[in-house]
């Protein structure tokens, strides 16, 4: 998995490309949303329009990303999610907590990939 940091005040925007999945730098997001964490990031913004796999335990990744986020009182979106990753968002009821959706206030300056 490849990923890029961006910073733009108080916001980090983190690009992913490739697959959410053991063995694929899974572990890699987590220290990627530590960084941005103790840099001061009060949001983080996660850019999924380049993944093309997500499994179980990347959701799980998610899920433990987005929970050390806010124990440290930072906010973190899931966006530009497309094909079956969404879908499996979708089944598995966590778009609800991750997703933000075009038109969303929080998330108007968002570049957005439809599916």
């Amino acid at each position: 998995m490849g990923i890029r940091m961006r910073r733009a005040g108080g916001t980090i925007r983190i690009t992913l490309r490739g697959a959410i999945t053991p063995g694929c730098g899974s572990g890699s997001l987590r220290e990627a949303v530590d960084r941005a964490l103790m840099d001061g990031a009060r949001r983080i913004e996660i850019d999924a329009s380049g993944v093309r796999f997500l499994d179980a335990a990347g959701l799980g990744e998610l899920v433990a990303c987005r929970s050390i986020a806010a124990r440290a009182g930072a906010q973190l979106i899931l966006c530009g999610v497309i094909g079956k990753a969404r879908e499996l968002l979708r089944i598995t009821g966590l778009d609800r907590a991750l997703l933000r959706q075009p038109g969303d206030e929080s998330v108007r300056s968002l570049n957005w990939r439809i599916a």
